[in-house]
């Protein structure tokens, strides 16, 4: 079974990110804190950091709402202006995946979608089960 396997890495010379194949790794190893891989024409350096990947996957529709929290704004289907939380279902329940969002960042969110998705403003926005 040959599989394509890729790793996301950034090119330290210009810092840009790329998906290294590991078909074209010649051997890696650590310098420093940090995994480097040496192909036969660059060198790439593994991503260590939050920082690092939210800027690899910002592209994607990624952005970060609270500190440590990096949420797919697509998969946002309601939140909470009051309590700081965005949630990834519809329709809610009481176990309903949700991530944190900073005050700073809500504002982010209320853009994004209508004040009826404000959970914060509905009687009941979790359905009895």
């Amino acid at each position: 079974m040959d599989k394509e396997k890729y790793i996301p890495v950034i090119r330290p010379d210009d810092r840009s990110f790329h998906w290294l194949d590991v078909r074209e790794i010649l051997y890696f190893g650590l310098e420093g804190r940090r995994v480097v891989y040496y192909t036969q024409d660059d060198v790439y350096h593994h991503i260590i950091n939050l920082e690092e990947l939210l800027d690899l996957l910002a592209p994607t529709g990624f952005e970060k709402l609270d500190r440590g929290v990096n949420v797919q704004m697509d998969k946002i289907t309601y939140y909470d202006s009051v309590l700081g939380k965005v949630y990834f279902d519809d329709p809610l329940h009481k176990n309903s995946h949700y991530a944190t969002v900073s005050a700073a960042c809500m504002k982010k969110v209320e853009k994004l979608l209508p004040k009826s998705r404000d959970i914060s403003l509905m009687d009941q926005p979790f359905p009895e089960e």
